[in-house]
């Protein structure tokens, strides 16, 4: 399965799962029928240690076929509307 057949955000009610084991990884929010993964970014995540974790995470997460969307907090806490109008195209 590759990302030409995810299903579309917009066309269903969604289950959303919090912190969702997938192989090794402890996803933030995992939507099954949408094989969607969303990663809430802190501070931490900005070395360059960090981001070599979160590359391989990422391609960890899209070797299993599915979509890897990443947000940083402070997004979501200041233009929460704009990062959910953001999924409605998955």
């Amino acid at each position: 399965m590759g990302a030409q057949t995810l299903v579309p955000v917009s066309t269903h009610t969604l289950r959303w799962q919090r912190q969702t084991p997938i192989g090794r990884h402890i996803v933030d929010f995992y939507c099954a029928k949408t094989r969607l993964v969303v990663e809430l970014d802190g501070g931490g995540h900005y070395t360059l240690k960090q981001q070599e974790k979160n590359a391989i995470r990422t391609r960890d997460l899209e070797n299993e076929d599915l979509l890897v969307v990443r947000f940083a907090n402070n997004q979501v806490d200041r233009m929460f509307n704009e990062c959910a109008w953001r999924l409605t195209g998955w």
